[in-house]
């Protein structure tokens, strides 16, 4: 009931049984009876952790843009084996490039000249996006006055 599934895509992390559950619900609803999940490798780790290596496929066949990278952390529990962390990373579709350099120079630089804001931003960093480009308007607004 502990466990935490932290998938990279979304901001907030999805945590008990319940709610991780109705995530992997919504999920299998979306994906159809066609979609597959398929393991390319997996390994193991050190104290108890492991990783997945994945794809995904429509009908047998491979679907551009869909691997993905699983990192399970687990514990004891009365000798049982629980997973207590899983945490996703997935292949973005749309391949940013060398914007995302761009995009984090240009932040690193507002956070440089409002450091007050940011220090802000960052304690609260379960935010949606939506506060990062407050804090860009806000650079725009400081560097024309």
């Amino acid at each position: 009931n502990d466990c935490i599934f932290q998938d990279l895509i979304f901001y907030i992390p999805f945590g008990g049984k319940e709610s991780i559950m109705n995530f992997q619900q919504n999920l299998m609803e979306a994906m159809g009876q066609n979609v597959h999940f398929v393991i390319d490798s997996w390994m193991e780790g050190d104290n108890l952790t492991a990783s997945v290596i994945w794809h995904i496929e429509w009908k047998g066949k491979e679907t551009p843009h869909t691997t993905g990278c699983n990192f399970f952390e687990s514990q004891q529990i009365d000798g049982n084996l629980i997973i207590s962390k899983i945490t996703g990373v997935e292949e973005f579709p749309v391949k940013p490039g060398d914007w995302v350099l761009k995009l984090l120079k240009a932040t690193i630089v507002v956070f440089d000249k409002l450091p007050f804001p940011a220090e802000q931003l960052l304690t609260r960093s379960e935010g949606t996006h939506e506060r990062i480009i407050k804090l860009l308007e806000m650079s725009v607004a400081y560097n024309n006055n």
